[in-house]
């Protein structure tokens, strides 16, 4: 009976622990994927300097990764 216990209980934490481990890794992929497919969004909405254009920023700044034929 004690043993039945123990293993309920070590059921009970591992369970739990994955639980957490899910629901961060889930929070960490969704806030991934929302700055890589906002980030001009964003980058046009930050403060900046008159006359600066962040989104030209990004763009030159994330050239390698635009897919050109050559």
């Amino acid at each position: 009976m004690k043993l039945l216990k123990v293993v309920i209980a070590v059921i009970i934490v591992v369970s739990g622990l994955g639980l957490v481990v899910f629901i961060g890794a889930s929070m960490y992929a969704v806030t991934t994927i929302n700055l890589l497919s906002n980030s001009v969004y964003y980058a046009q909405r930050i403060p900046h300097k008159e006359g600066t254009e962040p989104d030209l920023v990004m763009l030159i700044e994330n050239m390698g990764d635009l897919y050109s034929e050559n």
